[in-house]
């Protein structure tokens, strides 16, 4: 018996010289992961192995895919997507989309709200979600049937929130470097001031907590790269640094015990978390999932402690496990922002999208173009936001 190994092996011209094929199946952003753990020592870097997986291997891997479709011509195809828990199909394989690739449909999506602007910072909170329009500058609340109201208006960009554990909205106004707090009347007061520009996204813990990042530089005005931070805010509004050296900050979470707090770095397509402590300081960062070529904004938790991240440049939503392994992608038609969980029973997930134009021009988006999009997911929401 003979067994030869090999990566473009089931080309046509090959088939009468085997009595057996067996394909092994994984997508492309698990590929590339797999490579930033396996191959940093060969190629002296992760981006050395980014570079060689994205210019060569993986263009290569799609144009073989598309000429010799070997999934299509095998006696034993195996989803290899999850090591743990491979699937296995004996020919003729009439299986159903590999796991990476079970994507919810159009049909399976709904929108909820449209003709908005750069949308973003979803929050479920009290029946209703609640959402940032940054475009307009305005906080706005939308039922499950469609209906919206605009809660409060600050004129800033970037424009992110979360919920007091007292009920009390926070409002981070980047431009005047405060976290403002809404009162029940609807009057917006300081809650911290946060010194400085370029404060990004918020969320709040168990305890009242409040986490904010800033990004390291102006990408809207052209400056030159510099990494990002994060603050927390305690609840007697005190602030100081936590976390410095995160290449691009975006979406953030906190796991359900209030143990860890989860940081999108979108620069460096990955996920990191770290240990939060009885102070509310940060320790033990780490990689909590590489993402290949993820582009993570937005993200929240679920009972499973799975991530759902937003992705623009990918105009997706997906649910990834600690490690990276992606578990479920919902494809959209435009840029994804962000992404919350909610509903009656918190499996309800819902996508903030809009047609992304670029950080450098004049509207950053399409004009009317933000939708509030859901979809019923089997995993329901936990932690924060």
């Amino acid at each position: 018996m003979l067994i030869v190994d090999g990566v473009f092996l089931l080309r046509g011209e090959l088939r009468d010289y085997r009595d057996l094929s067996v394909f092994l199946q994984i997508s492309p952003a698990e590929s590339l992961r797999r490579a930033l753990r396996r191959d940093v020592a060969l190629f002296g870097s992760p981006d050395a192995v980014r570079e060689r997986y994205e210019a060569r291997y993986l263009p290569g891997q799609a144009l073989y895919q598309a000429s010799a479709a070997p999934g299509e011509r095998v006696d034993v195809l195996i989803d290899y997507e999850r090591p743990e828990g491979p699937a296995f199909c004996v020919g003729p394989c009439e299986q159903p989309a590999p796991c990476w690739q079970q994507r919810s449909t159009v049909n399976e999506i709904r929108t909820l709200l449209t003709g908005r602007g750069l949308v973003e910072s979803p929050r479920w909170h009290g029946g209703r979600l609640y959402l940032s329009d940054w475009s307009a500058g305005e906080i706005v609340a939308v039922d499950l049937a469609g209906g919206s109201e605009v809660v409060a208006r600050v004129e800033s960009l970037p424009l992110c929130t979360a919920w007091l554990p007292d009920g009390r909205l926070l409002i981070v106004s980047s431009a005047a470097g405060l976290l403002l707090r809404r009162e029940p009347d609807g009057a917006l007061v300081t809650h911290a001031d946060l010194g400085g520009v370029g404060w990004n996204d918020i969320v709040v813990d168990g305890r009242g907590n409040a986490y904010v990042n800033q990004v390291g530089f102006d990408p809207v005005g052209g400056e030159s790269f510099g990494p990002g931070s994060v603050v927390v805010v305690t609840v007697d509004g005190s602030v100081r640094q936590v976390a410095d050296n995160v290449a691009f900050p975006n979406g953030m979470a906190v796991t359900s015990d209030n143990a860890t707090l989860i940081v999108a770095d979108s620069y460096r397509h990955c996920l990191l978390a770290f240990d939060i402590g009885a102070d509310g300081g940060l320790s033990n960062r780490r990689v909590w999932a590489d993402l290949g070529v993820g582009a993570p904004d937005g993200i929240c938790v679920d009972a499973q402690n799975a991530v759902w991240y937003a992705d623009v440049p990918n105009q997706r939503c997906v649910r990834v496990a600690e490690g990276g392994t992606v578990l479920r992608t919902v494809e959209l038609d435009r840029g994804c922002f962000a992404c919350a969980l909610g509903g009656p029973d918190g499996t309800e997930l819902f996508m903030v999208a809009a047609e992304w134009r670029g950080m450098t021009e004049a509207e950053m988006v399409s004009p009317g173009s933000g939708q509030v999009l859901v979809t019923q997911v089997d995993v329901p929401g936990a932690g924060w936001p």
